[in-house]
């Protein structure tokens, strides 16, 4: 961008003094750099703007080089059936680099405009700007967004070996007129230096897939850890004035970025398959560098709070499945129903973690810590045995970060305030559980417990490690086993330590039905059972029931031309 600036300033030209031109396409589908395509029979070049409105489809091929635009409008106008659409399969596009420069739309009409990147670089508003290289202030020459269905219907595609900078906001549909989608996929590469805003408003959801094995960084314009670059925020933002967005993270996919918000609306954020999500000083740190053991990942330690729900008239759900990981590095941790400012009410969030999954925040994270008692719910379940959740410090279940109550609504009889909503939810799938470890103190005692069986039935003795310290402050002051029924003679039991909270199955199953398992190879049938007990068989469904001798699982008999039924007795078996 210099060197063509020097140039104008040689001969006494001014960049800002050149008028633009606005260029209109005319063909269904062609060349982008056909002259005969254009109005004005000429190529669109530096100082041009490009407006597409017929539904045209205009390419740009593999080997264009390195060419420059001013701006462009793909279905221009508001509330009209306009639209255009770009496909991009290679070379360099650089735009609106230069001051005065508009932004750029996808979408503006009632029909579906698009940009597709197939292949190539585009630099736009000024990403690698020598002038603010390594700046922690700077949204790119003219801040303009990336604006995706601002008013209208866009979409924003970027496939194989596809790259996008851009020095200020990708923003997709961060207006209640809009309704947007994109996708980045293969090995493409995304970096935006201020940041991702999605769903203002409206009542369509908002999405952003990333899948393959793209690269997504939020908090520096030229890719994390990039000295060339600049940024002024790094955050994603979800759904703000009652939007809905939805982030999809999936294959390889990965996320980075420094601040994670949602504050009214919905919000779905989805990791799965071996997806990643980052939270850290994108800036600075280059993340997951090949080759090396040790990721990149310095602290967030400036800015806002990264949580879900921050406002009260907010739902939001972060859902960690399959073998996906999401980690936090930043020096106010995570809030699930938590403050982004000082004095955010909190809203209604829940973070899932299951399968292989496997969430870590280095410092605390907090659960249901609004400032409004009656809104404020944030949970945290874990499901399953494999699912591994670390929080490198505190664990704050409706308390702050000094350990006190931040609700301000309403008080108890005593004076004392009356706590927010905050839950620790253990679904149980077998003998043996996920357990949460804090490596500071978990501060549990304004929280609550709530167990689930999910196809799992307890046979009595089973211990479950549900939190490893640390230290543990206090005890639930409630759980909830409405979810979890056990057998006659079989009762929980919630063992507190200093460093531990157990959940332990007492007592012994006192009889009842157990479940067998019958399978058939020719004219053999096996039958299968868990326990003890005794096999009995019987013609008829009511009996009379007589013991098999000796039998014990797997055990396998011949059928008969007869009907034949079998049931497990709970007396010892027969010796």
């Amino acid at each position: 961008m210099n060197r063509i600036l020097s140039i104008c300033v040689a001969l006494g030209l001014s960049v800002s003094a050149q008028s633009q031109g606005y260029f209109i396409w005319t063909a269904d589908e062609g060349d982008f750099y056909q002259s005969s395509n254009w109005d004005l029979n000429r190529i669109p070049g530096l100082n041009d703007i490009v407006i597409i409105n017929n539904d045209g489809t205009a390419i740009i091929g593999e080997d264009e080089g390195e060419r420059q635009l001013s701006g462009f409008e793909l279905g221009e106008t508001e509330d009209t059936s306009e639209s255009g659409h770009i496909i991009m399969n290679g070379g360099t596009f650089r735009i609106g680099e230069f001051e005065g420069d508009s932004k750029i739309h996808v979408g503006e009409g009632t029909e579906l405009s698009s940009f597709i990147m197939n292949g190539g670089t585009l630099f736009y508003d000024g990403p690698d700007d020598p002038a603010v290289a390594g700046s922690r202030s700077s949204a790119g020459v003219n801040e303009n967004d990336w604006e995706v269905g601002e008013h209208g219907k866009g979409r924003f595609e970027m496939h194989g070996d596809a790259v996008f900078r851009a020095g200020d906001d990708l923003k997709i549909s961060e207006n209640s007129a809009g309704n947007s989608s994109v996708l980045i996929d293969g090995n493409a590469r995304l970096s935006v230096g201020s940041g991702i805003g999605m769903s203002k408003g409206g009542s369509e959801f908002q999405e952003l897939f990333i899948g393959g094995n793209a690269i997504v960084d939020s908090g520096n314009s030229m890719g994390a850890g990039h000295p060339d670059g600049h940024t002024d925020e790094g955050y994603l933002t979800m759904a703000i004035d009652g939007g809905k967005a939805r982030v999809v993270v999936q294959d390889n996919g990965t996320f980075n970025f420094r601040v994670l918000s949602s504050r009214q609306g919905v919000s779905e954020f989805t990791i799965k398959d071996n997806g990643q999500v980052h939270i850290f000083d994108v800036f600075a740190g280059r993340g997951n560098v090949d080759g090396e053991e040790e990721p990149d990942r310095p602290a967030e330690v400036s800015g806002f709070r990264s949580s879900l729900s921050s406002g009260a008239d907010t739902e939001s759900i972060l859902l960690l499945q399959d073998n996906a990981i999401m980690t936090v590095n930043a020096g106010n941790g995570i809030g699930i129903s938590g403050p982004r400012g000082g004095a955010d009410a909190g809203g209604s969030a829940i973070l899932i973690v299951r399968d292989s999954a496997t969430f870590r925040v280095d410092q605390y994270l907090a659960l249901g810590t609004g400032t409004q008692s009656e809104t404020t719910n944030g949970t945290l379940e874990i499901r399953g045995s494999n699912a591994s959740v670390f929080v490198g410090e505190n664990l704050n279940m409706a308390v702050d970060t000094d350990g006190e109550i931040p609700t301000t609504d309403a008080t108890n009889e005593d004076g004392s305030p009356v706590p927010g909503k905050s839950t620790l939810k253990a679904v149980i799938t077998s003998d043996s559980h996920g357990t949460l470890e804090v490596g500071g103190i978990a501060r549990i005692a304004q929280g609550i417990l709530k167990i689930n069986l999910d196809g799992y039935t307890p046979k009595g003795g089973e211990s479950f490690t549900l939190i490893q310290g640390g230290t543990i402050e206090g005890e639930f002051r409630e759980t909830d086993f409405s979810e979890a029924p056990l057998a006659e003679g079989l009762s929980w039991e919630i063992d507190y330590s200093e460093d531990a909270v157990k959940l332990n199955i007492l007592g012994e199953t006192t009889g009842g039905p157990t479940e067998l398992a019958i399978t058939s190879s020719g004219n053999e049938i096996t039958i299968t059972w868990e326990g003890g007990g005794s096999l009995m068989s019987a013609e008829d469904v009511v009996g009379p029931w007589a013991v098999i001798e000796d039998a014990s699982s797997p055990f396998t008999t011949v059928s008969s031309d007869s009907s034949q039924f079998y049931q497990v007795d709970s007396a010892p078996k027969p010796q």
